[in-house]
């Protein structure tokens, strides 16, 4: 019983004695753990720099922070969760970690001392067995992991990388932000993978303004049991294919990488498996900018020489500035940047070409299409180079190429079809340089009608150059003479409306073309001689006719800028001319002074067959003209124009010594003349009118035409006559304003009727003009004269008594009668009467002893007929005067 009673004695000594030591060992078990795990971690060459670790619980363990580091590996990991079931943590397994934060600190710069591990006792898994992502998760020593951020840090190469973690037994999810500070860049990476979908890694450029930016780089992947299906799609542009060009050490080149491509590779792989087996299969685009290469003396030194493009089952673009090379198998294309211009050439199979030891020949070889504005076809005809079997010989080498081509252009906004052919001839001239002629032969109907009906509008344009290809340098001439059909403008400009043409203009040019790496430069001279602007051309007599039209220009074109000088001559007139233009702004401006002395008949010069009634003659002009234009503003000219001494005829009035100064400005919706100092010395309407002056404003502003006059005035009949302003709609033709009278002398104005009558005095007056559709009319002028008033004498046979009582004693008074008034009601037709109602009141000492008598009367008269005779009469006077002094001579 004794022995019975020491057994649980001793058990129950044993389990408080085990009780103690537990309690004393989870009391202990921070410090335990933390010694424990600073062994295991210097054994894997780990530095465990801090352990807080608290003490586990039944179902989890928390651990507030761990940090340590491992060569040029720094680490921290902040409240840390531990979820596990006793048995399954017993057999090494964890439900679940979570940790709140994860940094990581690469730094690059810190030696790599030995490593502490034994890589020959390590028992990684074979590659090409163990790739699957599988094989992995499923020796993870827990089911879910969840990091809430994370932060690599590699300050050597600035870059920062954030993201968060989840994984979940066999899915996986990773997203991360990526930023670069050296390069200015951001980007996000994603990475999901899943039993089910594969393999999924994007790389995107971190965009706030677009929800979700396509990826710059995409990879995917699929496992089977047999083999292993990858697809790659990448969109590189910018700073990320900059980052491509620095990683194969090019970074002077620029680089825009868009395609895809799909593989399939055998799994597991086989023992022996190299790239050199990989078959792929995808489409893509490649974009190459090479900075040109510096050259020193015939050699290159940043020449691209390391790049070899072969087997290409694809498409692939060669980019150089705005222009875009891209082909397909047998097809090439070249697009330009921004324009629908596009040009697509076939290298067509079979090709005929024979081959021999010195020499092979090709014949329609190459066939190209351009299309945009134009359209273009190309056909290689024949291609044939020879090479020379005698070394000494002085053209060892020679290349000789036939192109034929067809197409419709659109030079001026309308189709104009054109064909011909290409001959060229390039010749090995030295060790570095080659030479050539060619000619160019063009059918076009812009050309004038050959004699023979079945033959076509041509012309054949010789030229010649030398070429160094080493240095990219190069030069050519040609001279050509050429002559234009009619109706140029009507051919080669859409819709062309108007009837005045461009036709029969003789070419002649001389031009020198040089270029090298650098720049290009273009010097252009000739003259145009026997052209014509006519209306219309076709016609038997024309209407207008500008002709001859002539004259000569140089060009220069250097680099990204145009320069143009010369002159046109009309008959004897010459107008010089110089024009800037820069090609890289659009920005430009025309520049043309001349001082000229017109011809004794400008228009009837100029345009043959002229017919209209008005000319101008004599005289001297200065003109200065200025017009800039740019691509986004509109064309704006303005000239400066003195005329002095000119003559301007109308029927049989002509207006004599017109000066003044004239400023014209002129955009596509406005044209201003004004002139504020306009002035004539003489206008013989049948009487004199001498110093005319006015200041002249005209304005035609989106089709609607305005005239004003201010400070009109004019010296007549020994007065004046002024307007303050006249205002003329020009669409109607209409206008109102009054003629002011001052100082007018009866004396010259009753001696428009000749001799019967004549008088003194001063006469003042108000006209109210009214203008409408050109017609001129008056309604309420008035007439009368100045104190003391004046004198009217009537001559002895139109003072002769009639018969009649009344008339008879008007004709008495008017004989020799004094008057102190004289007042006049002025009413103008349209149709050239003019009438008169006018009120005399004065005496005539021969009749009742000088009684005072009023005396009324009304005179109608056609005024037009009046000056039209006195006019008549004039030029009569005129003509037999000038004969007499030609006979006296």
């Amino acid at each position: 019983s004794n022995t019975t009673r020491r057994w649980p004695r001793a058990l129950i000594r044993i389990g408080l004695i085990f009780l103690l030591l537990l309690s004393g060992l989870y009391l202990l078990s921070g410090r335990l753990i933390s010694a424990v795990a600073t062994q295991i971690a210097n054994s894997e060459g780990v530095e465990l720099q801090e352990l807080q670790a608290g003490r586990p619980g039944i179902s989890h363990w928390s651990i507030p922070r761990i940090k340590g580091r491992s060569e040029q590996l720094m680490w921290s990991l902040d409240n840390v969760q531990l979820n596990y079931h006793w048995r399954e943590l017993l057999s090494g397994q964890l439900q679940s970690v979570a940790i709140e934060l994860a940094n990581f600190r690469i730094d690059t710069k810190t030696p790599v001392t030995s490593n502490s591990i034994d890589s020959s006792n390590t028992t990684l898994p074979k590659l090409r067995e163990h790739l699957a992502p599988e094989y992995w998760l499923q020796r993870l020593p827990w089911r879910a992991l969840a990091v809430e951020a994370i932060t690599v840090d590699l300050p050597t190469a600035q870059t920062k990388l954030t993201g968060e973690l989840k994984q979940n037994q066999n899915d996986v999810r990773f997203s991360s932000h990526i930023e670069n500070a050296d390069l200015n860049l951001e980007h996000d990476l994603l990475l999901v993978y899943s039993q089910v979908q594969g393999l999924t890694i994007d790389l995107s450029r971190a965009d706030a303004s677009k929800q979700s930016p396509p990826p710059l780089l995409s990879v995917s992947s699929q496992f089977s049991a047999d083999s292993l299906d990858l697809s790659l799609e990448a969109h590189l542009a910018d700073e990320d294919a900059q980052e491509v060009a620095n990683i194969i050490g090019r970074p002077d080149v620029t680089l825009t990488i868009h395609g895809s491509a799909t593989t399939s590779l055998p799994w597991p792989l086989t023992e022996g498996f190299g790239w050199e087996q990989l078959d792929a299969t995808g489409s893509y685009s490649l974009s190459i900018l090479a900075p040109t290469p510096v050259l020193t003396g015939s050699q290159s030194s940043n020449a691209l020489k390391d790049l070899e493009l072969s087997n290409l089952a694809g498409d692939f673009s060669l980019r150089d500035k705005s222009l875009e090379l891209q082909l397909t198998e047998g097809l090439f294309s070249i697009a330009q940047e921004g324009t629908s211009s596009k040009a697509t050439c076939d290298v067509q199979a079979p090709v005929t070409a024979t081959v021999a030891a010195n020499r092979w020949t090709m014949n329609e070889g190459i066939s190209c299409v351009l299309e945009g504005d134009e359209r273009l076809q190309l056909n290689l005809r024949e291609l044939t180079y020879r090479i020379a079997q005698d070394a000494q010989a002085t053209v060892p080498q020679e290349l000789r190429a036939q192109l034929g081509y067809a197409g419709t252009f659109n030079p001026l906004g309308k189709p104009l079809p054109a064909d011909g052919e290409l001959d060229i001839t390039i010749q090995q001239t030295g060790a570095d340089q080659v030479a050539g002629t060619g000619t160019l032969r063009v059918h076009s109907p812009l050309l004038p009608e050959p004699a023979a009906k079945d033959r076509q509008p041509s012309a054949t344009l010789p030229f010649r150059f030398d070429y160094q290809p080493e240095r990219l340098r190069g030069r050519a001439q040609f001279e050509h003479r050429v002559q234009l059909g009619k109706r140029v403008l009507a051919k080669t400009v859409q819709d062309w409306q108007d009837n005045i043409d461009l036709s029969d203009v003789h070419l002649h040019y001389r031009a020198e073309i040089e270029w090298d790496e650098d720049d290009y430069s273009a010097r252009l001279q000739g003259e145009f001689t026997e052209a014509s602007v006519v209306n219309p051309p076709d016609a038997s007599v024309s209407t207008l006719q500008l002709r001859p039209l002539s004259g000569s220009y140089t060009l220069l074109l250097k680099n990204e800028s145009i320069t143009a000088t010369g002159a046109v001559s009309l008959s004897s007139l010459e107008f010089p001319y110089e024009i800037d233009y820069s090609l890289q702004t659009g920005v430009g401006r025309l520049v043309s002074a001349s001082t000229q002395s017109l011809p004794a008949a400008v228009f009837a010069k100029l345009f043959r067959n002229w017919r209209e009634p008005y000319d101008v003659a004599t005289g001297q002009l200065r003109a200065e003209l200025r017009t800039s234009f740019s691509q986004e503003s509109p064309v704006r000219t303005s000239v400066n124009t003195t005329l002095s001494n000119a003559t301007l005829s109308y029927d049989d009035f002509a207006v004599n010594g017109i000066a003044g100064d004239f400023d014209i400005e002129m955009t596509p919706d406005l044209l201003v003349v004004s002139s504020p100092n306009l002035h004539a010395n003489t206008l013989d309407v049948g009487f004199p009118i001498t110093d005319m002056k006015a200041a002249l404003y005209y304005e035609d502003k989106a089709g609607t035409q305005s005239l004003r006059l201010n400070d009109a005035d004019a010296s007549l009949l020994g007065g004046r006559a002024s307007v303050p302003t006249i205002r003329v709609d020009m669409t109607e033709l209409a206008s109102q304003f009054d003629v002011r009278l001052t100082n007018l002398s009866l004396t010259e104005l009753l001696a428009l009727e000749g001799e019967d009558i004549q008088g003194s005095g001063i006469i003042n007056g108000t006209l109210p003009v009214q203008l409408l559709d050109g017609e001129v009319q008056i309604s309420g002028g008035s007439l009368a004269s100045l104190s003391p008033g004046g004198e009217i004498q009537l001559s002895k046979d139109f003072a002769s008594l009639t018969g009649q009582p009344g008339l008879d004693f008007a004709l008495k008074a008017l004989n020799d009668f004094s008057y102190d008034s004289l007042l006049a009601d002025v009413t103008y037709a349209p149709d050239g009467n003019l009438q008169l109602g006018v009120a005399l009141q004065g005496s005539n000492p021969a009749i009742e002893q000088g009684r005072r008598i009023h005396y009324n009367v009304t005179v109608t008269e056609n005024v037009l007929g009046l000056l039209e005779s006195l006019q008549a009469d004039r030029i009569i006077t005129d003509k037999v005067e000038q004969r007499v002094n030609q006979s006296e001579k």
